[in-house]
């Protein structure tokens, strides 16, 4: 009635491929949820802020209605839910400064970047391009450098004296 299969390597390799593809799975679903969580505890976009915010909300709306099922004194229970939706939207607010800081950072470092590049001139007579560096350039480089050690956590003494060096040269080379 039932025939036996024989090709056993056939239904291993398959039951493996299935393994296989479960663990993968898993694999993208936990990653997902790493991404979801790391999305509200640093967002950085507008997109990740009004998820945020929409969160605080249902969140409220929640408490308001276990208060009201509660049935106790509902006046000091909205208090203290006001004061700790208050502070959930304060640090909403200080993390909006630290994304708006870390997003001007990074143009500033782009344009300095932009400017630093060599300027780059087509020859008519051979094929290719040369490259020159103007002093605006030099200065965008010297300045790039300058930035990056900037925004660093504790830049040292020396720094500090090769910026004054670096704006004492910019200054005379510009008037």
């Amino acid at each position: 009635m039932y025939a036996l299969c024989t090709n056993v390597p056939l239904i291993n390799s398959a039951i493996q491929e299935m393994g296989r593809r479960e663990k993968l799975r898993i694999q993208k679903e936990k990653e997902r949820k790493e991404w979801e969580i790391n999305r509200r505890m640093k967002p950085q976009t507008r997109n990740d802020f009004h998820i945020l915010l929409q969160d605080i909300d249902i969140w409220r709306d929640t408490e308001i209605i276990a208060i009201k099922s509660k049935n106790v004194d509902e006046k000091y229970n909205h208090l203290d839910l006001l004061q700790k939706e208050t502070t959930l939207l304060q640090a909403v607010d200080r993390l909006k400064r630290a994304a708006l800081q870390s997003l001007r950072c990074d143009a500033t470092a782009a344009a300095l970047r932009r400017l630093s590049e060599p300027k780059k001139w087509s020859l008519q007579r051979r094929s290719g391009l040369i490259k020159i560096y103007t002093p605006l350039n030099i200065t965008a480089r010297k300045l790039l450098v300058l930035y990056k050690e900037l925004i660093k956590d504790s830049p040292s003494c020396e720094f500090f004296l090769n910026m004054r060096c670096c704006f004492e040269h910019i200054r005379l080379l510009f008037h």
